[in-house]
């Protein structure tokens, strides 16, 4: 959770802004996970702006403030309905990793024994997350999953921390040079840790 040394950890750090990774187990956690997020920014807005889109981190840079960026890094709180991504999205979500490691409703994660990619609901809160203006984050995803992602959002997904296979080999997060140049020809950002 956040506490004090993130504070001061971030404030060190320079950063213009960063993308949460919020508690997903299920909805109600994420919905109390936004709240406390949503209160933060508001309550210190000599800090934090609210980021919902590219041009809050320009402002950001330019006032000397940190974009917040709302989202989770899997989709597990979802749970059994699309519907439940609106509510998010009402809520404050901006971004969502598919999968985290294991397997969930949507797909395989990259430390998955099977290597089945997207399910048939996921290609449905793929559409639905474009449609909403939901970014589609990749990271922790298996091969085929990543692959399916891409294939299937009709916006740039994005891979928000990973490496390069060519470099790293054998890393479950790392991704092809492939599937970095079909994201990026989509329009998606990589982000390399």
């Amino acid at each position: 959770g956040w506490n004090k040394t993130s504070d001061e950890a971030l404030a060190q750090s320079g950063y213009t802004g960063f993308s949460t990774s919020l508690a997903s187990a299920n909805l109600e956690s994420a919905l109390n996970s936004l709240m406390l997020w949503q209160r933060r920014i508001k309550n210190n807005p000599d800090r934090f702006i609210y980021a919902t889109s590219a041009d809050d981190f320009v402002r950001a840079k330019k006032e000397d403030k940190v974009a917040v960026l709302l989202g989770f890094q899997n989709a597990t709180m979802i749970e059994k309905s699309i519907d439940n991504l609106d509510i998010l999205y009402q809520a404050g979500t901006r971004w969502i990793q598919l999968t985290y490691n294991e397997r969930n409703l949507l797909g395989d994660g990259c430390t998955e024994r099977t290597n089945a990619g997207l399910s048939d609901f996921a290609i449905e809160a793929v559409e639905r997350m474009n449609e909403l203006g939901i970014v589609v984050d990749l990271s922790h995803c298996g091969r085929q999953t990543t692959d399916d992602g891409i294939k299937y959002s009709k916006s740039g997904a994005m891979i928000n921390h990973s490496m390069c296979e060519a470099l790293y080999k054998n890393h479950p997060r790392s991704k092809t040079d492939a599937q970095i140049k079909a994201m990026a020809d989509k329009g998606g950002v990589m982000g390399i840790i």
